[in-house]
């Protein structure tokens, strides 16, 4: 007799029902605005569809709009060539974002029950992360002047402008280069490993941009001339650091011997100093996206288990 198929939207759409979210025409949403005693839900998060066309949705983006990076989509890897989306035993990658669908399997782990700190709470508990506060005024007002003097360092700044335009739409390509699979195939499952990371931390993220509430620098300096367009988010703490970071961490604790596990920490770091040298984050800020970074890592991993085993039968 044939396995029945398992659905994975409509068991995504019973756990997060169960977490507090519901069902509006066809879609899901938080229930943020009829629960506000989760402030962490406010981020508007939706997650559509099943089959190819799911997407998740966060912070403001319409139903459907597909998730992104400061209003730029995140370059999901499609599945155009057949020997990329292949691992090494020739086995096609299941990772979900690998057919350029959204994570459901790893964000339905993320949601399971087991991360509530309290039954019925509201709450996730890698919504309880402790992070130090955004500074106040005065130490703000410091951290805008130390953006000021990087952007009179203009050759250093013209000479950076080429990756920070690249990496401002999280282009993994610093990260496949550094792995040396960029152009290689049979590491479809690593590529989608990242984008998921990517997707999963944008969602996080935002959650915890919306709790500090900090505002962008050049609205507190408006002498600064961003080498970018602002993100319409907010600034603390900085998603590229927490994003790139989760990525390097991750990395590093399954892959402890790979010789570019050093170079992956040192490509998350540059891209989120990048983000103050474009004018768009303070170095707290970057700081704070670093430390949610290795304070997230056990929920992602949890999260992102059985992708990771397919991408390390990749490397054996």
């Amino acid at each position: 007799m044939t396995e029945k198929p398992v659905n994975l939207a409509a068991e995504l759409i019973e756990e997060l029902y169960s977490a507090n979210l519901h069902v509006r025409g066809g879609e899901i949403f938080s229930v943020a605005r009829d629960t506000p005693t989760n402030p962490f839900l406010d981020a508007n998060a939706i997650v559509k569809g099943e089959g190819s066309g799911g997407q998740i949705g966060v912070m403001g983006l319409s139903p459907g709009q597909p998730a992104s990076s400061g209003g730029r989509s995140i370059a999901l890897n499609k599945n155009k060539n057949k020997n990329k989306n292949k691992n090494a035993s020739g086995v096609v990658a299941t990772g979900q974002v690998a057919f350029g669908l959204s994570p459901q399997r790893e964000l339905k782990r993320l949601h399971a029950a087991w991360n509530r700190p309290v039954p019925d709470s509201g709450f996730f508990e890698w919504q309880h992360i402790e992070l130090p506060f955004p500074p106040g005024p005065d130490a703000t007002a410091t951290e805008a002047g130390d953006l000021m003097l990087l952007q009179r360092r203009r050759l250093e700044r013209f000479l950076r402008r080429d990756e920070i335009e690249r990496q401002d739409t999280m282009d993994m390509s610093d990260f496949t280069r550094a792995l040396n699979v960029e152009n290689a195939g049979g590491y479809q499952a690593t590529e989608s490993l990242f984008q998921t990371i990517l997707l999963i931390c944008e969602y996080v993220g935002l959650q915890y941009k919306d709790m500090f509430g900090r505002t962008r620098p050049n609205l507190v300096e408006p002498r600064l001339r961003p080498m970018l367009a602002v993100p319409p988010h907010l600034s603390y703490p900085s998603n590229h650091a927490f994003q790139c970071m989760s990525a390097a961490l991750v990395f590093e604790r399954y892959f402890p011997h790979h010789p570019a596990t050093a170079e992956l920490h040192r490509i998350a770091r540059r891209i989120g100093y990048n983000r103050e040298w474009a004018g768009l984050h303070y170095r707290s800020d970057t700081d704070a996206g670093f430390l949610l970074a290795e304070r997230f890592l056990p929920f992602l991993v949890d999260a992102c288990k059985d992708l990771i085993l397919e991408a390390q039968s990749e490397w054996i």
